[in-house]
């Protein structure tokens, strides 16, 4: 385990005031699109110096990949259904140590559908004195959550991933 692990944090309720996620898919095949969505709020709750819950939510409506035309689409019923599920949000119950970092199994909630999906943590220096920074990566199976098109459109797995930088509450 390396050192990045290995320093313990302070126990309580740690927060992520603002940041963007972005994900990756296949399109057609040939290209990956990629877009970003805003975070709404993150925390991450620590006990006896490691993370032990993780929750997070992202604004759907932020939805940008640099083409409005695909953007609004996203935002359709036939995707993110934003009409009716404003919020993507994610949870995480339970952080296991590895190598680099944690492997972190949760679940994703996207149009109001639950999948499982496993993430991984990883510290990065800090920003400064009461600053954490993390590097979140991970992909799903977007046909777990409902979300129908054909493959040759849309590949089904969706990569994930973050950077946050989290304070102390």
């Amino acid at each position: 385990m390396t050192s990045t692990t290995a320093t313990e944090l302070r126990d309580g309720t740690w927060t992520v005031p603002a940041g963007t996620a972005t994900f990756a898919a296949r399109n057609f095949g040939i290209r990956t699109v990629r877009g970003t969505l805003a975070l709404e709020r993150g925390s991450v709750t620590v006990a006896g110096g490691r993370p032990v819950v993780a929750e997070g939510t992202l604004r759907s409506a932020s939805v940008n990949t640099g083409t409005a035309k695909r953007d609004e689409h996203l935002c359709s019923a036939q995707f993110l259904d934003i009409a009716a599920h404003p919020a993507v949000s994610l949870r995480a119950l339970r952080f296991e140590p590895a190598e680099d970092g944690w492997t972190v199994p949760a679940t994703i909630t996207v149009a109001g559908a639950e999948a499982p999906i496993t993430l991984h943590a990883r510290r990065l220096p800090d920003d400064g004195p009461g600053a954490v920074r993390v590097r979140i990566t991970g992909e799903f199976d977007r046909t777990t959550v409902g979300i129908r098109a054909p493959r040759f459109m849309v590949g089904h797995r969706v990569a994930v991933e973050a950077e946050l930088s989290f304070t102390q509450r």
